[in-house]
């Protein structure tokens, strides 16, 4: 998953959209203007708000001259109206009134602009082709009425998980291969990002490639990979314990990783074939005390065998 092809696509999107709107905005003007009863009108209006403006100034009254002004104004209603043109038509229309399509307000991301991100990486992440998982198509090929039951009690808990986010603990599936925790995760996801939430859908492959980009890259695009790992509103981790023995890169960024999203209280969900036991032998303490800490994470082991075969 390429993030800055990403981020690169869609402001490329949004700035279609504000040239649109002040496409469409501009030739609206220009019909008005080329009416020379608006014109006029329209001079007309500026001159009397100046003279309003002075004559406040001097604390003369304005009366009249407010009088003559809405007169003014109602008749620029009016030829517009004969026009075909509404006020509002005058003035770009963008679709987010937050940030006026420019996707940053004050130099912070914007929800419309994190909405449209996390649709793409969903698709990135193959969450996305068609409708996107949520828990109200949580189904399974449970293969027995006991397979059945448990999943029946996960959805209820997962629906608890959701209801409280972001204020929910990390989650932390493990299972053997096949029992569906990949795809309890992508309902999370897509349960989150329906209500708007940044989320940010990775395989422990990527994320490990993320990790070695930062680490490798020496210029002002290298918090490109990392913070995105950080900021997400939701972080979902497959597959942990499959990515490149990079030791001296994954582990330590694994640990900055799961540090400042603790931080910060962003939930984490992790999917991972491994027993608690396995990870605390190949990632160290710090890392299993991170993962597994009883305060902030709730581990679900789902049972069973592979529900694909």
């Amino acid at each position: 998953m390429d993030l800055n092809k990403i981020n690169s696509q869609i402001e490329n999107e949004f700035k279609v959209k504000r040239e649109r709107a002040d496409a469409r905005a501009k030739a609206a003007q220009a019909r008005a203007q080329g009416s020379r009863v608006y014109h006029d009108l329209n001079s007309l209006e500026k001159e009397l708000i100046l003279k309003i403006a002075s004559a406040k100034t001097n604390g003369e009254n304005t009366k009249d001259l407010e009088k003559v002004l809405l007169e003014t104004q109602n008749r620029k209603l009016l030829v517009l109206k004969k026009l075909g043109i509404s006020e509002a038509d005058l003035e770009p229309k963008f679709e987010c009134k937050k940030c006026n399509d420019v996707g940053f307000v004050n130099g912070v991301m914007c929800q419309c602009f994190k909405r449209r991100r996390t649709e793409e990486i969903l698709k990135a992440s193959g969450l996305g082709n068609g409708e996107i998982l949520t828990l109200k198509n949580f189904e399974t090929t449970a293969k027995n009425k006991q397979q059945s039951e448990f999943f029946e009690k996960l959805k209820n808990k997962l629906e608890l998980w959701c209801e409280k986010f972001p204020t929910s603990k990390n989650l932390i599936f493990q299972g053997k291969t096949g029992v569906g925790k990949t795809f309890s995760a992508k309902c999370i996801a897509g349960e989150i990002a329906k209500k708007g939430f940044e989320v940010l859908f990775v395989s422990a492959y990527e994320m490990s490639s993320m990790f070695l980009k930062y680490h490798t890259t020496f210029s002002s695009q290298k918090e490109a990979f990392f913070a995105p790992l950080v900021e997400a509103d939701l972080l979902v981790v497959d597959d942990l314990g499959t990515e490149p023995p990079y030791k001296d890169v994954v582990f330590d960024y694994l640990y900055l990783l799961l540090s400042e999203r603790e931080r910060f209280a962003r939930p984490t969900v992790i999917t991972t074939n491994l027993l608690p036991s396995q990870i605390m032998d190949y990632y160290g303490e710090r890392i299993y005390s991170r993962i597994f800490n009883k305060k902030t994470s709730v581990r679900l082991q789902i049972l069973g065998d592979d529900l694909r075969v």
